[in-house]
């Protein structure tokens, strides 16, 4: 008798100390990941235009997965965009891949999560006068930055061409139209242009040459990127984050959801349906499907970055570069 009341006094104390310690420990990581809300810095160029999120928001998938956005705006030129994200003042960004790619061969705290835009439509544009490359030499040629897509490219071009980097001088620190507005104001000779829809049909600026033949036919030319000690601290968040981005971008590209679609664009935008379609299709036409990398376009752009110096050669691999990990919890691959 007393030794089965000593068994069930033991028992219930050892009952009360594991209650103890479940109650006194740490939440487990899945439980943490259900509180919220779960919030991102999100540098951007300058606010106008709908974008992915601002439909997402609309449809109620940034509620759904507790989200909350901070979009940090500014100038369209790509500097800002990554200074945040250096300075730890943003999480994440959009931007051209070759950013990315240079800064996390620099030792920077960055990694690549998620595909953006594929290929290129730029043009080469010059002044009337100016009507081929041998015009070029000697000349001033506007491009975004050190580290711009559109730089590279155009550097590419010009070689291919036969001409020598000493042979023109390139002016940094233009963004898309601030390079088109210079060119019109006769402030550069030349500029590669990313736009060609935006181009005054009153212009009559010389067409050098098209990117698109320089580049292979996959090329990832943008990309999304995060701080990499970020997404590793807040995984859940990103990992919410892409949820919501893929199925937006499902949403939208899906044919039977084209008129709610360009209904729901106008609505936010305060436009017409015609530019409310516009918008979609440029929507659409900037990413991927499912807005996954193209990993051999990546690597396209990261062979085009090493022809210019600015990443070593054997290129490393590219996992150095890139997490799928994030993406693929995403999306259940």
């Amino acid at each position: 008798m007393g030794r089965n009341i000593s068994r069930r006094i033991t028992s219930v104390l050892v009952l009360h100390s594991l209650l103890w310690l479940s109650c006194s420990s740490s939440p487990p990581r899945g439980q943490s990941e259900q509180e919220g809300p779960f919030r991102i810095r999100y540098s951007a160029g300058p606010a106008g235009g709908v974008g992915i999120l601002d439909v997402a928001r609309e449809r109620g998938l940034l509620e759904r997965e507790n989200l909350e956005i901070e979009f940090l705006h500014g100038d369209q030129h790509y500097q800002p965009i990554m200074d945040r994200l250096e300075d730890a003042t943003a999480d994440m960004a959009q931007n051209a891949s070759s950013h990315a790619l240079i800064r996390i061969e620099q030792g920077i705290d960055m990694v690549i999560f998620m595909g953006g835009r594929m290929g290129v439509s730029n043009v080469l544009l010059a002044q009337p006068e100016l009507k081929g490359y041998s015009d070029l030499k000697g000349k001033k040629i506007g491009c975004s930055g050190l580290t711009g897509q559109d730089c590279f490219i155009m550097r590419r071009m010009m070689a291919r061409n036969g001409i020598k980097e000493s042979e023109f001088e390139i002016v940094y620190g233009f963004n898309t139209m601030a390079r088109y507005y210079a060119l019109q104001n006769r402030e550069i000779d030349a500029t590669i242009f990313s736009s060609p829809a935006r181009m005054d049909p009153n212009d009559n600026f010389t067409q050098v040459d098209h990117a698109p033949k320089y580049v292979p036919e996959k090329f990832q030319f943008s990309v999304a990127m995060a701080r990499r000690s970020w997404a590793e601290a807040n995984r859940h968040t990103l990992v919410r984050f892409i949820r919501v981005y893929v199925e937006t971008l499902d949403w939208i590209s899906q044919p039977e959801n084209k008129t709610a679609a360009v209904e729901l664009i106008a609505r936010l935008g305060g436009t017409d349906i015609t530019a409310a379609e516009q918008r979609l299709i440029n929507l659409i036409n900037r990413h991927n499907p499912k807005a996954r990398i193209d990993m051999e376009g990546l690597q396209a752009v990261m062979e085009n970055l090493a022809e210019f110096g600015v990443l070593p050669q054997p290129i490393p691999p590219i996992e150095k570069y890139v997490d799928l990990s994030y993406y693929r919890e995403a999306v259940r691959e």
